[in-house]
């Protein structure tokens, strides 16, 4: 996942916009906070297999735990596009 921002540096910034505007536009027809929910639900999707399948704990929750991969992923973005960002002077 760091190669990945290491590779897309140049990209966080943007990134970091769309959030901002998927935040502040609550519409249910916002395009991008479409994407995050479908991401979201994406990966609970994903976890519930997993958790069914033995591969992680029972106790853990699909829905609260993809939306924490999803949250990390935004902080990642963050603090690698702050590193980028040049210092203030």
């Amino acid at each position: 996942m760091t190669d990945t921002f290491d590779e897309n540096r140049d990209r966080v910034p943007g990134l970091l916009e769309v959030f901002v505007h998927a935040a502040r536009t609550p519409e249910s027809n916002n395009p991008m906070a479409a994407i995050w929910r479908d991401l979201r639900t994406r990966l609970a999707n994903v976890i519930t297999e997993l958790r069914a399948s033995g591969a992680i704990p029972e106790w853990v929750e699909p829905d609260a735990m993809a939306a924490l991969i999803v949250a990390v992923a935004a902080g990642l973005a963050a603090m690698y596009a702050r590193k980028a960002a040049p210092s203030p002077r």
